[in-house]
């Protein structure tokens, strides 16, 4: 079965606030499911057998939903009954649970939720394989997340855990921005890498473009791993044969050392 339904455009905060304008497209709904049924409840509907629905470049799928209408009939939300999945081309989202607002674009999503971000290349000159950008995807793991997919933007207000390449990073909260790539983390930001190099702060800018990958923290604290060389370090004396050990110098002269003291010059005696 597949249909389409209008979703009426929400009202102004003001009555002085400018309505952004948007195509036409965006005022329609098109879905796709296996049974749909009239609830007692006004403006109620309840769809079963698989439930796919399309808005902008956004698909949103799940086995059960409510689907709740306004007086005029428009599609104001939809409820999910069973774990969700929200996907364009530059996310990929699931939930247990779901709550999809087709009026402000925005999906809620709570309970083991899982965002695959798909990073492209600022880099026009950056090639790479599929494999190479299997590796470079970026892992966000949250309790909750608020998706906008018409801005494509997310904001995580609860505990974050982002995983990429060989680094993993937490904070208490953060924010995903896909047109720009960037991924803030804030509060009590921890992260480690594969070495066991470990790293805190307030917190941190994580750039998950490829090509562009980087970790941008504020008044860090942490610890590196160091790798003693395989026999210990050597000194050795210089003479005229090379040493392959480490040569320190036998005596060390400041660039402004002060000149002897001539026989004139008053001693101290002990």
């Amino acid at each position: 079965m597949s249909a389409a339904l209008v979703t009426a455009c929400p009202r102004s905060i003001s009555a002085s606030a400018k309505t952004p304008s948007v195509s036409a497209e965006e005022h329609i709904v098109t879905f796709e499911n296996g049974f749909s049924k009239w609830l007692q409840a006004p403006h109620t509907i309840q769809m079963s057998q698989g439930v796919t629905f399309h808005q902008d470049q956004e698909t949103l799928s799940m086995d059960a939903a409510i689907v709740y209408l306004d007086s005029d009939q428009s599609l104001v939300s939809a409820k999910s009954l069973t774990p969700v999945h929200v996907f364009d081309p530059d996310n990929d989202l699931t939930g247990l649970h779901g709550l999809i607002d087709f009026q402000t674009h925005i999906a809620k999503l709570q309970n083991d939720v899982v965002l695959i971000a798909k990073p492209s290349s600022k880099d026009k000159t950056v090639h790479s394989s599929m494999r190479s950008q299997f590796r470079q995807t970026a892992t966000l793991t949250c309790g909750e997340l608020l998706y906008d997919y018409r801005h494509k933007y997310a904001q995580i207000p609860g505990p974050l855990t982002v995983t990429q390449k060989t680094r993993v990073l937490t904070s208490d909260r953060g924010d995903y921005d896909t047109t720009t790539g960037i991924v803030t983390l804030t509060g009590h930001v921890h992260g480690h890498d594969i070495a066991g190099n470990e790293l805190s702060g307030p917190s941190a800018v994580l750039n998950i473009n490829k090509g562009q990958e980087s970790v941008t923290l504020y008044q860090p604290t942490g610890i590196f791993h160091v790798k003693d060389a395989p026999d210990g370090p050597t000194i050795d004396a210089p003479d005229d044969t090379p040493s392959t050990g480490t040569v320190f110098p036998q005596t060390y002269a400041p660039a402004h050392a002060p000149p002897p003291p001539s026989d004139d010059a008053p001693r101290v005696t002990h």
